[in-house]
């Protein structure tokens, strides 16, 4: 199979229910707004779902999947590996920690980050150039409510989105449809501020 928007979580390694679902990468990648040449952190990569498709979207860019686990690291490096992703560079450190010796971004995709969470935005924010976007996925209430803080503390615009996905399944002779999890997908930006259209 070759890498693609939308791969089935089933076609990389990860482990259960550390993968961001296809669905919710797809408005994932459309809040961050990727263009060629720029710098992505993917923090919290988990299976690296995320950084592995962004990687179509930013040709002569970069991307930085951080992860913090040595399993979960290798497990992205095995899928990178796998689909032939040759932009994608593997940081086992945790973050904040490991972001210091990271190139400024353009972009930060925020999927994991537990306690640290705050943290990690707050150094988003403080490295992110000029007309940057940071985007965060959230399945906890209290993940939600310290992201949203974080970027408003800051100064910055922050928009909201919740993500309910229901997949079919064959139940009885026909087929009926399973709740997923609900996601809130938060993004930050800086109002006013324009976008980069390059890493240049």
């Amino acid at each position: 199979m070759r890498l693609h928007l939308g791969i089935p979580e089933a076609a990389l390694v990860h482990q259960a229910g550390l993968i961001t679902k296809a669905e919710v990468r797809a408005v994932v990648l459309a809040k961050l707004k990727l263009f060629p040449g720029q710098v992505l952190w993917d923090v919290g990569g988990g299976a690296g779902s995320v950084g592995l498709e962004a990687s179509l979207l930013i040709p002569g860019g970069k991307i930085f999947a951080v992860e913090r686990h040595p399993e979960r690291a290798a497990q992205i490096a095995a899928n990178r590996d796998h689909f032939g992703v040759g932009n994608l560079e593997v940081v086992c450190a945790p973050a904040p920690v490991g972001l210091a010796s990271l190139p400024d971004p353009h972009r930060v995709f925020v999927g994991g980050g537990g306690p640290e969470i705050g943290a990690i935005i707050q150094e988003a924010v403080r490295r992110l150039a000029s007309g940057g976007r940071v985007v965060v996925t959230a399945a906890l209430l209290e993940t939600l409510e310290a992201a949203r803080t974080v970027l408003e503390q800051a100064g910055w615009e922050v928009e909201v989105v919740q993500v309910q996905v229901s997949r079919s399944h064959p139940l009885g002779g026909g087929t009926a449809l399973q709740a997923l999890n609900p996601v809130w997908i938060i993004t930050g930006y800086l109002k006013g501020e324009p976008e980069k259209s390059s890493g240049q």
